[in-house]
């Protein structure tokens, strides 16, 4: 291969590598940036906020009821998050905000599955801040709860636990 065959080979490959690889770079990019603006606000707004005054004021029912996916309450019974939610105020006291640990909302999409949002979030409480992930999903227009975790550990797994 002589010098200007070399040459040519790498102007096509840096070509062909500007024209399919950056513009999927920009994709991802925004597409990040709109998930951390425009749903982060989304989720703030429609399901965090009420979901946490719902719980403040002990109303857990109609958390449960209305702010939880079909897919949380077929893995837990309105029993178990009612006497969870008491668990927490006890071992907590009263929770004050559930303020943005990272202002990051991770996109998971899996092939015949429902996209998932994931958020952490600082659970402050009169006498204890844990960090906690919450995981959504959308049901028609609505985000919903799907499962919420203690933060990943220090092997990075997610424990869940009702918060």
């Amino acid at each position: 291969m002589t010098m200007a065959q070399s040459t040519l080979a790498g102007k096509i490959i840096g070509i062909l590598f500007v024209v399919l690889v950056v513009p999927f770079a920009i994709y991802g990019l925004w597409r990040q940036n709109n998930n951390n603006t425009n749903v982060a606000t989304e989720i703030e707004d429609t399901i965090i906020f009420p979901y946490v005054d719902a719980i403040r004021e002990g109303r857990f029912e109609s958390a449960y009821i209305s702010y939880t996916s079909a897919a949380y309450k077929e893995k837990h019974s309105l029993e178990e998050f009612q006497a969870a939610q008491q668990k927490n105020l006890t071992e907590f006291g009263t929770l004050i905000e559930s303020a943005k640990a990272t202002g990051i909302v991770n996109e998971q999409t899996s092939p015949g599955e429902p996209t998932i949002y994931r958020t952490e979030r600082l659970y402050k409480a009169e006498k204890a801040t844990k960090n906690v992930v919450y995981e959504l999903e959308k049901e028609g227009d609505s985000f919903k709860l799907r499962e919420t975790y203690l933060s990943p550990t220090v092997n990075g797994l997610l424990i869940s636990q009702i918060f």
